[in-house]
């Protein structure tokens, strides 16, 4: 397989990246060959984290005059942020590049002669310290900033005409006098600086370092189908790729799906933990461009960029965070009140706070929040295709819509789209997926785009195993009209369920196959950078198994098979 894929391109590759290709699928192999059921790779990666080692580049305790501010970068309902440096822990005179987020302190008056060490009125900022840092999933996450420190001290100083020095040059602070007139005692957040937000993106304020070139391909999938299982009237080759529909936009269709999956990879830490954030909008995902990997001299570049995104997207803000779960018995409901992002409150929460019998209260048990945040994740995928977002617009309210009068995506974007529209709006939460799943049907939707790019028609279809889908499956048995959305959907997934069983039952070479397929897209995201740490599916391949794989296999394949065929309504 690996020579294939090798060879496949119009490019030759050197002879050092064949032997380097060949060694790590050998490792990859013989590690993996006597596991028939689990094919998880967390035990190839470094325990050295970049995360960690940044966290080592600083004192043990930040300290306000050690912090030279820069430019103020956004302010909110809590607090501000501005960009700052920092002297390095091992280097005087380097200087670490961070962002500061400083509270507002509303509930403490004074003057700058009163004592700070006086916490009487400080019970606010500790419940909002918390949330903020102690309702972060634990561990690095390269999908969510990561605090490297927090402290108390004094708000910054208000800059008067004539004063210089470090401690007056914070921009903008005079524009805040009711969080920090007086420089009460307040909380500060140290945390890695990003380039921008991906409502800077969406809207055209921030662009990439690294940008493709107008010869890349679009990454619309289209699956190869084999001669004997083709379905619907038209080719493959008969069906336009271009992206001309998105042409006014910054993001491609593969650009597209891998923002959608780091937000869903997001989401799903904090189903993990039980935490949900409650304040999910575009503002609160934070972008930046990626570095290209070493030696990258001996690859082609745009394909580098294509295959490990040229964006990484991290969530922040946890003002809101609560957790879902809670194991207090008899717990009073007035404890928990709604606060955050009211316009991308899912409907479960919409409907509980416009009842008159609950609005007043403004409360509601944690539990209802618990898949709240995929829901609100769901409606930011129109903004990534150039759609407006319906709930931020106005045109549906998550009162009342129904699941019907969801706008559809644009006739470009992949069937596993329309799948996690349909899948995770669904107004009952319990009938929306775990964001795992949906982040590994996302992962493997790429995975098999980028094999697209690399293999010629035919090796596409000698590597994937093709999933027979009769037509007449997602058929009615009375008219010869297509399946409803709904009966579609589930057609899918029970076919692709009895797909991830059925291949325990089958003769070894299936299996082998779907095992080597899996081997050979992680040695080549591993060459790439994507399956490296901070990579775009490092964490897809520390979890994923063989049936789950095999799963999401079958479902992309199916999905895309019923999109050719104009299944959706």
């Amino acid at each position: 397989m690996g020579r294939m894929l090798l060879t496949s391109g119009a490019h030759p590759r050197p002879n050092s990246l064949v032997r380097a290709f060949n060694s790590v699928a050998t490792i990859v192999r013989y590690r993996n060959d006597p596991l028939f059921n689990d094919i998880s790779f967390s035990g190839i990666y470094s325990p050295l984290k970049p995360y960690d080692k940044l966290r080592q580049n600083y004192v043990k305790h930040f300290r306000f005059e050690q912090i030279e501010p820069e430019k103020l970068l956004s302010h909110g309902g809590f607090g501000a942020v501005w960009a700052a440096k920092y002297p390095s822990h091992d280097n005087d005179e380097k200087q670490e590049e961070i962002a500061v987020k400083i509270h507002y302190n509303y509930y403490q008056e004074g003057s700058e002669d009163d004592d700070i060490t006086a916490t009487d009125n400080l019970d606010f900022l500790h419940k909002q310290r918390a949330r903020e840092v102690e309702l972060r999933p634990p561990g690095p996450h390269p999908n969510i900033v990561p605090i490297l420190d927090d402290f108390f001290d004094r708000a910054p100083p208000v800059k008067t005409e004539g004063e210089g020095g470090k401690e007056a040059s914070w921009e903008g602070v005079e524009k805040f006098p009711d969080g920090f007139g007086g420089r009460p005692y307040t909380l500060y957040l140290l945390m890695e600086r990003f380039d921008g937000s991906l409502d800077d993106l969406l809207n055209g304020k921030w662009k990439p370092t690294t940008t493709f070139s107008s010869s890349m391909t679009s990454a619309s999938f289209l699956m190869h189908q084999p001669a004997s299982h083709e379905i619907g009237s038209g080719s493959p080759s008969e069906i336009s790729t271009s992206n001309m529909e998105f042409s006014s936009l910054c993001l491609r269709t593969e650009e597209a799906i891998g923002v959608a999956v780091q937000m869903v990879e997001a989401v799903a830490h904090l189903q993990r933990y039980h935490i949900a954030h409650r304040d999910i909008k575009p503002s609160n995902f934070l972008v930046r461009s990626r570095d290209l990997p070493k030696r990258v001299d001996l690859l082609n570049g745009e394909t580098v960029e294509a295959i490990n995104l040229r964006l990484q997207v991290a969530l922040t803000d946890f003002g809101c965070a609560i957790r879902t779960v809670d194991h207090a018995i008899g717990r009073d409901c007035t404890t928990v009140s709604h606060s955050g992002n009211i316009a991308l409150w899912a409907p479960e929460v919409a409907v509980h706070f416009s009842d008159p019998q609950t609005s007043d209260q403004q409360c509601t048990l944690p539990s209802i929040y618990s898949r709240a945040d995929l829901w609100a994740v769901a409606t930011i995928a129109y903004q990534l295709f150039g759609r407006p977002n319906p709930f931020l617009s106005g045109e549906l309210s998550s009162t009342n819509y129904a699941e019907s009068e969801l706008p559809m995506l644009p006739s470009a974007a992949p069937g596993v789209l329309v799948w996690v529209l349909h899948s995770c709006l669904r107004r009952n939460p319990s009938a929306r997926p775990p964001a795992r799943l949906v982040a590994d049907v996302l992962h493997t939707w790429c995975l098999l785009a980028n094999l697209k790019r690399f293999l010629s028609p035919r090796l596409f279809d000698k590597v994937i195993p093709q999933i027979p889908l009769p037509m007449e499956t997602l058929v009615k048995a009375a008219g010869g009209d297509f399946l409803n959305n709904e009966e579609t959907w589930h057609t899918i997934k029970l076919a692709a369920e009895g797909f991830s069983r059925l291949h325990k039952r089958l003769d070894d070479p299936l299996r082998r196959k779907l095992r080597q397929l899996l081997q050979l897209t992680w040695t080549a995201d591993w060459l790439l950078g994507a399956a490296k740490v901070t990579g775009l599916r490092h964490l897809f391949y520390q979890r994923v198994t063989l049936e789950r794989f095999a799963f999401c296999l079958a479902f992309v394949q199916f999905a895309e098979k019923a999109k050719l065929l104009n299944a959706f309504k």
